[in-house]
């Protein structure tokens, strides 16, 4: 699967969600950043279950990871978080923040629907300036049903290029 740097833009990457919902904007959105040289990656793992805030509140996936910018110019995140998500008619929002800002200004859902199913999601910041930023993942339930939806066996992978 390849991927393409976008400023701000997030690409739903999803098994059994239709894409329909962010197919006309994202020729309007794309943006290209060519010839960017990895220089670090951040991976993290958790297989323990987790279950999104009731209340509606945030849920992080993670701990917040800290990522460095190397001096030089800017730098391009790529945020990539996979998970096994379990819902039964609620669907789970997953947000990105890079140094407390969102880098979606509406989370998108990641699944929806009575099912079990994987799902990765790929988020982009680019010109970061160089130095230590803070990377947050959060979930929350999109609508309060008696549902207890899990995230299960996620992966989170952060990549830095430069220039």
């Amino acid at each position: 699967m390849k991927s393409i740097s976008r400023h701000l833009t997030t690409l739903a990457l999803v098994s059994g969600l239709t894409g329909s919902l962010f197919a006309s904007n994202a020729a309007a959105q794309e943006q290209l950043a060519a010839d960017l040289v990895l220089r670090k990656t951040y991976v993290k793992t958790a297989t323990n279950p987790l279950f999104p805030d009731v209340s509606g509140g945030q849920t992080p996936l993670f701990t917040p990871t800290t990522v460095s910018c190397p001096n030089g110019g800017t730098c391009t995140l790529r945020v990539e978080l996979s998970a096994l998500l379990e819902t039964r008619g609620n669907p789970i929002v997953a947000l990105v923040l890079v140094d407390q800002q969102p880098t979606q200004a509406v989370p998108l859902p990641i699944t929806a629907g009575i099912q079990i199913a994987p799902a990765s999601f790929v988020w982009s910041v680019r010109d970061l300036e160089p130095g230590e930023h803070t990377v947050d993942v959060l979930v929350w339930r999109f609508f309060y049903t008696n549902d207890e939806p899990r995230v299960r066996l996620r992966t989170l992978t952060i990549s830095v290029y430069k220039p």
